[in-house]
C-alpha cells in the first residue's frame, strides 16, 4: 500500500539487477526490502486495493529480493498524497529467505 491510493497514473519504474543494486536511498523518501517470488513470470500492478490489474509485466520466473522505493509523499489526508508520488521496484535473484527490512522511513510513516 502507498500513502496516496487515488491516482491511477502514479509512475512505477521496474528494474531487474544481476545482484543487489547500489544504495541510493538518499534520493527516496521511503524504502523497503522484501522477498518477492514470481513463480509464473508475471507481475501485476494494481490500483488502490482493487482486484483488477492496471498493468502486467513479464519477468523471468524466480525468487527475488525486492527493493521498493517511493518519493514525493505529502502528509496524509482524506485522499492520501496529492499525486506527486512515484515508485521504483528493483529486483535481484535471492539465494535465501530474508525478513522484510525498512531501509528508510518517510516522515509520515507513523501517522
Amino acid at each position: 500500500m502507498t500513502p496516496g491510493q487515488w491516482n491511477s497514473r502514479t509512475p512505477l519504474r521496474l528494474e531487474i539487477w544481476s545482484a543487489e543494486p547500489p544504495d541510493d536511498r538518499g534520493g527516496w523518501d521511503h524504502e523497503v526490502d522484501a522477498d518477492f517470488d514470481v513463480p509464473d513470470g508475471l507481475i501485476h500492478v494494481m490500483q488502490g486495493g482493487l482486484a483488477i490489474a492496471d498493468a502486467s509485466v513479464d519477468v523471468p520466473a524466480g525468487r527475488y529480493r525486492a527493493r521498493i522505493s517511493g518519493r514525493g509523499f505529502t502528509a496524509l489526508g482524506h485522499s492520501g498524497a496529492d499525486g506527486d508520488d512515484s515508485y521504483r521496484l528493483r529486483l535481484w535473484v535471492r539465494d535465501r529467505r530474508q525478513d522484510p527490512a525498512v531501509r528508510k522511513r518517510w516522515p509520515g510513516w507513523d501517522q
